[in-house]
């Protein structure tokens, strides 16, 4: 699993996380404004979903500043 996060070490913010399912397939899950994470219809190749993170989702890597 890959995770993406931001923040200072001891106060990190998940923003999104690749979960492998497969030999090349990840699952593209988004973390809530609650922290939980929520499974996406989104199923390809790392680059693939992560092209899709960015250009589909860039908002929900951008500082929440909670």
């Amino acid at each position: 699993m890959l995770t993406i996060e931001s923040g200072p070490p001891d106060d990190r913010m998940p923003h999104a996380r690749f979960r492998r399912v497969g030999v090349d397939q990840w699952q593209l899950e988004m973390a809530t404004h609650q922290g939980r994470w929520e499974t996406t219809p989104f199923q390809a190749p790392l680059q693939d979903l992560l092209d899709t993170l960015i250009s589909n989702f860039g908002w929900l890597l951008a500082d929440r500043g909670f």
